[in-house]
């Protein structure tokens, strides 16, 4: 598999287009460049900046039920009576989890995935959607 990333930057998600580490630059597509309309479709353009300034998120490998794909700080939900649960995407050095709401622990996120698919449902991302991550009482 092909490492995927997105990318935080300046209050958006962000497609990257392309890492330097060595230039410590990353090119993403940002809705705050320029944009240009070909085809009755907006198309944005590519902006170059510090790899300091965006927080990435790494592709899972797996994808929703819905076929949308997961990535590292994805908010995720899991419904299945008193069983569900809300949880974050998470990496630690060697493998993703989830970091699920009280009272359910830290999940193998392998425990809801089978081939690339999940069971699991995307529901939004830790930057834009953090109001997901409150627990009602």
């Amino acid at each position: 598999m092909t490492p995927k990333f997105k990318a935080f930057y300046r209050k958006e998600i962000c497609e990257v287009i392309a890492i330097n580490f060595d230039m410590n630059t990353v090119v993403v597509k940002s809705k705050h460049s320029s944009t240009v309309t070909m085809d009755g479709k907006q198309h944005y353009s590519q902006v170059i900046t510090d790899l300091d300034k965006v927080e990435l998120l790494q592709y899972t490998g797996l994808e929703d039920v819905n076929g949308k794909d997961v990535y590292e700080k994805y908010i995720v939900e899991y419904l299945d009576g008193e069983y569900s649960f809300r949880a974050v995407v998470e990496r630690d050095y060697h493998a993703w989890y989830l970091k699920a709401f009280a009272p359910i622990e830290n999940l193998d996120i392998d425990d809801y995935s089978d081939r690339g698919k999940t069971d699991l449902r995307v529901i939004g991302n830790a930057f834009e959607h953090s109001h997901l991550l409150e627990q009602s009482e």
